[in-house]
C-alpha cells in the first residue's frame, strides 16, 4: 500500500476518533481500526478445477471508553464512509472530514478473481502426483490465500499499520471403502508452500493416515496409563489449550475455578507467547489495538507466571501489559488472544521416548482441541499417529478422539526433547465462533492420562 494512501487513511482515522472522543467526554480513551482483506480459494476435485471464490471486504470500527463503560461500533465500506457510519451508530454525529469514498480499492477481478496461474498449476501438479502415489479413489484439494492490511490509531499514539499474506493448503483423500484422510498446512508465500508441502512429502503422510483411519476401530486403544508422545510442532496444540485459561478475560468466561488455584504443572514446562517471533503464522509487530507485540512468559518451570492482555484488561489490573488484543476482523472487538506459543527445549532424544515403554502412542498431528472451562477437561482429535511397540511402529492411528484433564496432563509431562519445530502453518485459535491465526513452536514431549473415547 502506497505511503500516501496510508497517510490519507490515518488522517481519516484521526478525524473519526477525535469526533468519537469529543462525544465521549473528557478523559475518554479509544481507538480507530481500519481493515482491508482479500481471500481467495481455489479447489480441485475429481481431477478437474472447481469454480474459484474471492471474498474481499473493508471496513472500520471505533471504540471509546471512560471508566467502566465501553461503547463501540463497526461498519463496512471505505474508510471515510465506514467511520461516518460508526459515528452515527454511536450517536456522535459526523466526522470533520467529508465522508468521501476512497478510490482504487476495488474488489479483485479478472485474472485475480480466477487466481494466480501458478496457484492453479500447483494444485493440478499435486493432484496428479498424489493420485499416483496414494491409493485413493477421490480427491479434493483446496488452496486458500489471505491478505490483510490494517491501521490502528489510539488517542495517544501514532498510527500503526500491519497485515500480511498467508497461503493454506487442505488435502482430502478418500479410498474405496469411503475412509477419508486429510491434511492441512500453510506458508507465507505460494513458493514456500510448494517447497514445504511437496507431493513427495505428502504422499507417505496421506498413505499412513488412510491406513490409520481404516484401522481405527480394530487397533489398540489408548488408556489413561498409556504413554503418549506428542511430536514436535503440531503436538503443541495441547499446550495451546492452557492459553485460553491464561487470557486476561478468562475469569469472566468461567475459567477461574481451577486455573486461579495456581496449579503446579510439570517443572519441565516453560511456556511463553511471542508475537514478535518471525516466520510463524501468529506473528505481528503491533496487535490490533496498536500495542507492541511482546513476549509474555506464561509458565516458568511448571508455575503459572503470566496472562495474555489487551488494553481494557490491563486498565482493569487483570494483566501486566497489553500486546495480545486481536480482532478476527473489523466487525469484532479486540480480545486477549494467543499469537505464537513456544515451549522451551529439553534434553531428551525422541528415540529414547520411542523405546522406553513397551507400548507408546506417538502423535504426529492433532487436528483440533477443545477444553471445558468449568472442569478443565480437554478433548483432542488425532489426525495422524501410530502405535509403537518396542520402539517400532506396528499400527497407524487417525481419526480418533482422546480425552483427559488438561492440568493432569500437563502435570504428568515427564520428558521434553531438544528437537523443537514449528507447526504445519494451518492452526487457528477459535473463540466465540471466530478464529485468528496462531503459531506453535515446540519440541517432542511425553505425557499420560489420555483415554480414547467412542466416536
Amino acid at each position: 500500500m502506497a505511503s500516501s494512501r496510508a497517510r490519507e487513511r490515518a488522517e481519516q482515522a484521526r478525524s473519526g476518533l477525535a469526533a468519537a472522543l469529543a462525544w465521549a467526554g473528557p478523559g475518554a480513551r479509544g481507538d480507530a481500526f481500519l481493515e482491508t482483506a482479500h481471500h481467495l480459494t481455489l479447489e480441485r476435485g475429481h481431477g478437474r478445477p472447481l469454480p474459484g471464490r474471492v471474498r474481499s471486504g473493508r471496513g472500520a470500527s471505533l471504540r471509546v471508553w471512560s471508566g467502566d463503560e465501553v461503547r463501540a461500533a463497526a461498519a463496512d465500506g471505505g474508510p471515510a464512509a465506514a467511520l461516518a457510519a460508526c459515528l452515527r451508530q454511536l450517536g456522535a454525529g459526523s466526522p470533520a472530514a467529508p465522508p468521501e469514498e476512497w478510490r482504487g480499492d476495488a474488489t479483485p477481478g479478472g485474472e485475480e478473481a480466477a487466481g494466480p496461474p501458478a496457484a492453479g498449476r500447483l494444485l493440478a501438479s499435486l493432484e496428479r502426483s498424489l493420485a499416483e502415489g496414494v491409493p485413493a479413489t477421490g480427491w479434493r484439494l483446496a488452496l486458500h490465500a489471505s491478505h490483510r492490511w490494517t491501521l490502528v490509531l489510539t488517542e495517544a499514539g501514532q498510527p500503526r499499520t500491519g497485515g500480511g499474506e498467508w497461503w493454506r493448503l487442505r488435502v482430502e483423500a478418500r479410498d474405496e471403502s469411503g475412509t477419508v484422510a486429510a491434511f492441512g498446512g500453510g506458508a507465507a508465500s505460494l513458493a514456500e508452500l510448494a517447497r514445504r508441502w511437496s507431493a513427495d512429502r505428502l504422499a507417505p503422510l496421506l498413505r499412513r493416515r488412510l491406513k490409520g483411519a481404516a484401522a481405527a476401530s480394530s487397533g489398540p486403544v489408548c488408556e489413561a496409563g498409556t504413554p503418549v508422545v506428542l511430536a514436535a510442532g503440531n503436538g503443541a496444540l495441547l499446550l495451546h489449550e492452557l492459553e485460553h485459561a491464561l487470557e486476561a478475560d478468562a475469569a469472566g468466561r468461567g475459567w477461574s475455578p481451577w486455573i486461579d488455584d495456581g496449579p503446579d504443572l510439570s517443572e519441565l514446562l516453560t511456556l511463553w507467547d511471542d508475537p514478535s517471533r518471525p516466520t510463524l503464522r501468529g506473528s505481528y509487530r503491533h496487535d490490533d489495538e496498536g500495542s507492541p507485540g511482546e513476549r509474555v512468559l506464561l509458565v516458568r518451570r511448571g508455575r503459572v507466571t503470566g496472562r495474555l492482555g489487551d488494553r481494557l484488561r490491563v486498565e482493569a489490573g487483570a494483566a501486566p501489559r497489553p500486546g495480545h488484543g486481536r480482532r478476527p476482523s473489523w466487525r469484532e472487538w479486540p480480545l486477549p488472544r494467543a499469537a505464537n506459543l513456544c515451549l522451551a527445549s529439553g534434553s531428551d532424544h525422541p528415540g529414547v521416548l520411542a523405546g522406553e515403554a513397551p507400548r507408546v502412542l506417538w502423535i504426529h498431528d492433532l487436528e483440533a482441541g477443545a477444553t471445558d472451562p468449568r472442569s478443565g477437561d480437554v478433548s483432542l482429535v488425532v489426525s495422524d499417529g501410530e502405535w509403537l511397540e518396542g520402539g517400532r511402529p506396528v499400527a497407524p492411528v487417525a481419526g480418533v478422539t482422546l480425552a483427559g484433564n488438561l492440568i493432569d496432563l500437563l502435570r504428568r509431562v515427564d520428558r521434553v526433547c531438544g528437537d523443537r519445530e514449528a507447526d504445519s502453518g494451518a492452526a487457528l485459535c477459535g473463540r466465540e465462533d471466530a478464529g485468528v491465526p496462531i503459531g506453535l513452536l515446540a519440541p517432542t514431549f511425553r505425557t499420560a492420562g489420555l483415554r480414547q473415547v467412542a466416536p
